[in-house]
């Protein structure tokens, strides 16, 4: 130690001055010095260290002051020290692990797991810091090999160094992503040693909806041959083989005691066939359990018997699915729980390099002419509605003869709807009036609808209305929602009133909106030599009916031009249709997004195609009064 703090002074990685100027531009961080040594000693036993010196440039960059690490049954957080230093190079707070803020972690789930973490705070003036940190982590169950993370966004590299030890007999496996380099490999005293350096690395630009940083920046990843973890060994050179170690991990815990069991097949014993039982201990699992967000790996994989989880209500998502995996069981349907990795914009694992980069658990049930998906821990989404949260992966399947990686549904914009259909009657003066509208969401709209509507207070629907749903902001209003949230299909109504709803007048003419809110018209951000793919939430239909009834002796002056016109990856019409009879205007506007993952070749066209739905969204209804 002491001889690295002497190469580290002698270099004078504390201070911006010494960074090669090649490696500033487009950073808001340089990693000056890394170093992991990674010593495997068994299946279940290794040691890790890190030594990290990074120079905070900016603001930008300013999460880099914040650590945090964890602690349970198998993953010891030791020897911990941050130092933060000035721009001078000399050293302003030292942090050691009795310093650190701590919280336990999972209710009744987990007793060992505590979460450690601090936020060092600085002044924009302060900039540049550099910060030091050093920590050993012990591990007691070996299911992942840290991975070699080289480079974080708008942060280049100057010097990272990377060392793996493990026992012949044991190997390791890796893969690069997004990088070339390759590992000098030397044997010693029956130990394959693995090393691997990066020198010198320019920033990589961050591109704002890109697919999540850890799949695409440059790293190696590295996952065992064998492990061992919750007593359990395993082999993890194939899916099969993965899947075989979990199975027998959760062989033990379908243990629904005979009175809950005649629970369920008392609650499905009207039930037509399989899909009415599926949605009807879906629901009940819906409303009568919470889930405790613990992230899966944190405290091992084995879930918690169905028994205890039948007796808390609650649990964390490998609980829950095995919970609901044990209550099909009891009335006769078969299911299986799947690991997959959960965020919308989360790249599936790949199926050539069999690795546990899962962090949730899901259920599968295949019926005889289709399958369906369970999201365990959703108060929220419909049966069989997975959502963006893991639609587009690949799941490992925990079936009888072993792991099978298996598709996840593609997202449709078919199945994500969002419609709004207001009819407005405007006051005698043409400027404010009364609406009555309905609001129909599907699929992925449904979720946060519901969140952010249901049981909540007028101002935070008010809120919810204009800022996310981008409604005029009304003077008075009555929300209702669906006392039956779980449908597919969920229609609410909004009666409202405005003071103002015309966009402006001018003499006898009022400029009327075409449409009540503005939910059709965004655009993304101006990249025209865009390098990485852009991720929607999910792909989307969103139309918008308007209809003006007017008041009397008013006229038409003028209504916008029919409009229709295509991308690749959406389509767009609109028009507007004066009823006389009726004094009313009908303006409708039809927008789709066929697809959540816009190439990036293809990221220009696609924005092109919001600027013109703008354009056409902000051309005006003109009406005169008598």
């Amino acid at each position: 130690m002491l001889a690295q703090l002497c190469m580290y002074a002698q270099e004078n990685l504390y201070i911006k001055e010494s960074i090669p100027t090649t490696l500033l531009p487009t950073s808001s961080s340089v990693k000056r010095y890394s170093k992991d040594e990674f010593i495997v000693i068994d299946e279940s036993h290794a040691i890790h260290k890190h030594k990290e010196i990074v120079t905070i440039l900016n603001q930008e960059a300013e999460e880099e002051l914040n650590f945090s690490g964890y602690t349970d049954g198998f993953e010891k957080l030791d020897d911990v020290q941050i130092i933060l230093y000035n721009k001078l190079g000399i050293a302003s707070k030292t942090v050691h692990k009795k310093d650190l803020l701590s919280h336990a972690i999972g209710n009744d789930l987990m007793n060992d797991a505590m979460l450690y973490y601090i936020g060092l705070s600085v002044t924009p003036s302060d900039f540049p810091v550099t910060i030091e940190t050093f920590y050993t982590k012990k591990y007691s169950g070996l299911l992942d090999y840290p991975s070699f993370d080289i480079i974080a966004p708008q942060q280049s590299v100057q010097q990272a160094y990377y060392t793996a030890t493990v026992p012949k007999e044991l190997g390791l496996r890796f893969k690069n992503q997004s990088t070339d380099i390759k590992p000098v490999i030397t044997e010693e005293n029956n130990k394959v040693i693995y090393n691997w350096e990066v020198k010198n690395l320019s920033a990589v630009t961050a591109e704002v909806g890109a697919v999540r940083w850890e799949s695409r920046y440059p790293k190696v990843w590295l996952a065992p041959n064998k492990f061992k973890m919750d007593d359990y060994s395993g082999d993890m050179t194939t899916w099969s083989n993965f899947g075989k170690w979990d199975v027998a991990l959760c062989e033990k815990a379908n243990d629904l005691p005979p009175q809950a069991k005649a629970r369920l097949n008392e609650l499905v014993s009207d039930a037509k066939n399989d899909h009415e039982k599926i949605n009807i201990l879906y629901n009940y699992l819906q409303d009568n359990f919470r889930y405790v967000s613990i992230q899966l790996g944190i405290g091992g994989f084995k879930p918690f018997p169905a028994s205890f989880t039948d007796q808390k209500k609650y649990g964390d998502c490998k609980g829950l699915s095995n919970y609901m995996h044990s209550c099909l069981a009891a009335v006769g349907i078969k299911s299986y729980m799947a690991l997959i990795n959960a965020h919308y914009n989360a790249a599936p694992v790949d199926p050539s390099f069999p690795i546990n980069r899962f962090n949730h658990m899901i259920l599968c049930v295949p019926l005889q002419t289709d399958t369906v998906w369970l999201e365990c821990t959703s108060t929220t989404n419909a049966c069989g509605v997975l959502g963006s949260f893991t639609e587009n992966r690949n799941a490992l399947l925990l079936t009888e003869n072993g792991g099978l990686l298996v598709k996840t549904p593609v997202s449709k914009a078919s199945a994500n709807k969002l419609i709004f259909s207001n009819v407005v009657t405007l006051t005698e003066s043409g400027m404010g009036g009364k609406t009555n509208s309905t609001i129909a969401t599907t699929g992925d709209f449904r979720p946060g609808f519901v969140r952010a509507l249901q049981n909540t207070t007028s101002d935070e629907q008010k809120s919810y209305l204009v800022r996310t749903l981008e409604l005029p902001s009304p003077d008075e209003f009555e929300f209702t929602m669906p006392a039956n949230i779980k449908q597919q299909n969920l229609v609410s109504t909004l009666n409202a009133s405005f003071e103002k709803i015309a966009a402006f007048k001018s003499g006898s003419k009022i400029f009327l909106n075409r449409q009540m809110q503005k939910s059709l018209t965004f655009t993304l951000p101006e990249n025209g030599n865009r390098t990485q793919d852009y991720y929607f939430e999910f792909p989307f239909q969103k139309t918008d009916s308007t209809v003006y009834v007017l008041p009397e002796g008013f006229t038409v002056e003028h209504l916008p031009e029919p409009a229709n016109f295509t991308c690749k990856h959406g389509a767009y019409t609109s028009k507007c249709v004066y009823d006389e009879s009726k004094r009313t205007i009908t303006s409708i506007a039809f927008m789709e997004l066929n697809q959540h993952k816009i190439p990036a070749a293809d990221y220009v066209e696609t924005n092109l195609f919001l600027k013109k739905i703008v354009a056409d969204g902000l051309q005006k209804i003109i009406v005169k009064t008598p």
